[in-house]
């Protein structure tokens, strides 16, 4: 990872900037053991990243990482510090980019030197970093207080999550069929690129590449893959989309047969929304602007669906278009008094073509 997106440094630099704060970060070891996510019957020895705001003695973040973890989830470790700072229930800490980043090793000192330009942060190296040393013996106890899941995030997307939940396009469409999404407003200069995963699989839900170059390299990133663990995990791991999944609940019984899911109830259902990009890994903290283009390709996508879903049927995916005006809830909007968005949803047959199904 050489730089931050365009909609990463967007978003970054809408966070307030306190310029007289300097953040310390470092790599940590302790004497913890975590489940390896790529072997979940197995666990391996971890360390942590770790920021800590010098200006008000605060930790801002603590995440584990597996031994070849390297510099990538270093920065995306910082960023979460920014944006999802740890904090106490009672004194909640409030995203900010810091003016100053300080780090004791060369190599994450020049990489985040040229990534942290754009957003006016300074990094420095310094040797000693006598806050991040002072932690170490109470590390363990504060490992997994930051929520990777927002409250508020479900709570304002759920009731549409519902409804297209009822409609449950998985039914009949696979995930190679595509569909685009146009909106000329939030900062989205290019259509949006909807696949709808589920009809193969137990987990439903909508993935949202955020262009259609994303797209075409995550499904050749798989299909080269093949059946390589490794190579598919850094498949899923480089897409750059938005993401709306349904996962069953741990314990819920499901029975499944080939090409043949049961339908859970709803009460069985987690969900699980966020982002995934190639340099921020994946996020469960939207900003408004992303939370406003998700439900607005929620609301246009249930609205296309209900109107045009009996043209689907016996395995068709023909050529249709629909152009919607959604009301982005006030709570989600990122500017007082928005217009209604205009949305232009189609189906994308010539992609439906070239894409073998590849997950759902």
């Amino acid at each position: 990872m050489d730089c931050l997106s365009p909609n990463t440094i967007r978003r970054l630099r809408r966070l307030p900037q306190q310029p007289e704060s300097v953040w310390e970060g470092d790599r940590l070891a302790l004497n913890a053991e975590v489940l390896n996510p790529n072997r979940p019957t197995e666990s391996q020895q971890a360390d942590c990243f770790v920021w800590v705001d010098e200006s008000l003695q605060l930790v801002r973040g603590i995440d584990a990482v597996m031994a070849g973890d390297g510099p990538t989830a270093f920065v995306q470790s910082l960023l979460k510090a920014m944006e999802e700072p740890l904090g106490w229930p009672d004194e909640p800490t409030e995203p900010q980019r810091p003016g100053r980043v300080v780090v004791r090793d060369r190599e994450l000192h020049f990489l985040l030197r040229g990534m942290l330009r754009e957003l006016d942060i300074c990094v420095e190296y310094q040797p000693e970093l006598p806050l991040v040393d002072e932690l170490l013996p109470g590390l363990q106890e504060l490992m997994g207080m930051a929520d990777d899941i927002s409250e508020r995030l479900y709570n304002v997307l759920a009731d549409k999550a519902y409804d297209l939940w009822q409609v449950a396009p998985w039914q009949r469409l696979l995930d190679s069929e595509i569909l685009s999404v146009e909106m000329k407003a939030l900062g989205v200069t290019s259509p949006l690129y909807v696949s709808v995963i589920g009809r193969l699989g137990l987990e439903q839900g909508l993935v949202i590449y955020r262009s259609l170059n994303s797209l075409t390299a995550f499904r050749e990133a798989v299909t080269q893959a093949s059946r390589n663990p490794a190579q598919l995990q850094a498949a899923f791991e480089n897409q750059d989309c938005l993401f709306l999944n349904y996962e069953p609940k741990v314990d819920t019984p499901f029975v499944r047969r080939p090409r043949l899911v049961t339908r859970p109830n709803w009460d069985d259902i987690d969900l699980d929304f966020g982002s995934i990009s190639p340099s921020e890994g994946m996020r469960s903290r939207l900003d408004l602007t992303e939370l406003s283009i998700l439900y607005g390709t929620l609301e246009a996508v249930l609205r296309f669906w209900t109107r045009h879903d009996g043209k689907f049927s016996g395995g068709q995916f023909p050529p249709c278009k629909s152009r919607y005006k959604v009301n982005i809830p006030t709570a989600l909007q990122p500017i007082e008094d928005m217009d209604p968005v205009l949305v232009t949803v189609k189906t994308q047959p010539v992609l439906a073509r070239a894409f073998a199904p590849v997950v759902g």
